[in-house]
C-alpha cells in the first residue's frame, strides 16, 4: 500500500472533493455521494473469506450482478486464484481473461468490476482509501471494492487462529453515511468501501466516485426479489 495524504479542495462548481496525493501522483474522490451499490450477504462473506485466506497478502477477484444507471447489484463474488500477490500488492494474471469468459459464457451474469484487500503490515493500517496503482488501473464505470483487513491479536501466526474460531454470523456495522461498512472475525476487523471511476473535466480528467453500501439478506436477490427455493 503507498503512503498517503489527502486534503479537501472546492472545484469550479463549489462543490467540495477530496485530493489524494501518492508520492508524486494525485486523483480526486468525489466527496458527496450520489450512487449506490447493493450487495448481497453472500457476496459480502466470499470476500471475507478470500480477504483472510491470503492474509497478509492481499487478495484479488470478480463481481457479478448487474448495472442500473449509477447503480450496481452485486449477487457474487469470486476469486482470481493465479493473482500475483504480496504483502504491499496484487497482480492479476493472463489468466484473468479466461476467467472472464468462462464467467461470460456459464454464469449468465455481467462482471460489473473486482474487489482486493489491504491488509495491515508492520506500523501501516490496513485502510480502505485507494492507492494511486488501484485508480489508474481501474476501468470507467466499473464498480470497484476495497477490503481493508486489520488484526489485533497479539498471535505471531494470526491465520492459524481462524480454524479455531466458532462458526457465527457475520454482524455489520454502517456509519451514517453509509459509505463503509465493518465486521470483526474472531480478532480481524474487516472494512469495506465502494467506488466508480468516472470521466471528469479538462481541469480533472478523472475522478472516483464513492458508493454507499447496502446489504441484502441471502433469501433475497439483489433487485429484491423473493429466490424460489424449491426450484420451481
Amino acid at each position: 500500500m503507498d503512503k498517503f495524504k489527502y486534503a479537501i479542495f472546492e472545484d469550479e462548481k463549489g462543490d467540495l472533493s477530496l485530493l489524494i496525493e501518492s508520492g508524486k501522483n494525485s486523483f480526486v474522490i468525489e466527496r458527496d455521494v450520489i450512487a449506490n451499490v447493493h450487495i448481497t450477504s453472500t457476496a459480502l462473506a466470499s470476500m471475507v473469506a478470500y480477504a483472510l485466506e491470503v492474509y497478509k497478502c492481499e487478495t484479488f477477484g470478480l463481481l457479478l450482478g448487474t448495472r442500473k444507471g449509477k447503480n450496481f447489484f452485486v449477487d457474487t463474488a469470486i476469486a482470481h486464484q493465479t493473482a500475483a500477490r504480496n504483502t504491499t500488492g496484487v497482480c492479476p494474471s493472463s489468466r484473468l481473461f479466461t476467467l472472464g469468459r468462462v464467467i461470460a459464457n456459464c454464469a449468465a451474469k455481467d462482471i460489473v468490476g473486482d474487489y482486493h484487500s489491504h491488509p495491515d503490515g508492520g506500523k501501516s493500517k490496513g485502510h480502505t482509501i485507494p492507492s494511486w496503482q488501484d485508480f489508474d488501473g481501474a476501468d470507467f464505470n466499473d464498480l470497484m471494492v476495497i477490503v481493508g483487513i486489520n488484526y489485533r491479536g497479539k498471535h505471531k501466526s494470526p491465520t492459524k487462529l481462524l480454524q479455531k474460531y466458532e462458526p457465527k454470523k457475520i454482524e455489520w456495522e454502517q456509519p451514517d453515511d453509509g459509505c463503509v461498512i465493518q465486521c470483526r472475525y474472531g480478532e480481524f476487523t474487516l472494512t469495506f468501501s465502494a467506488y466508480s471511476k468516472i470521466p471528469g473535466t479538462e481541469h480533472v480528467p478523472a475522478f472516483l466516485r464513492r458508493l454507499k453500501i447496502h446489504i441484502k439478506p441471502d433469501k433475497t436477490t439483489c433487485l429484491g426479489k423473493k429466490e424460489r427455493v424449491d426450484g420451481k
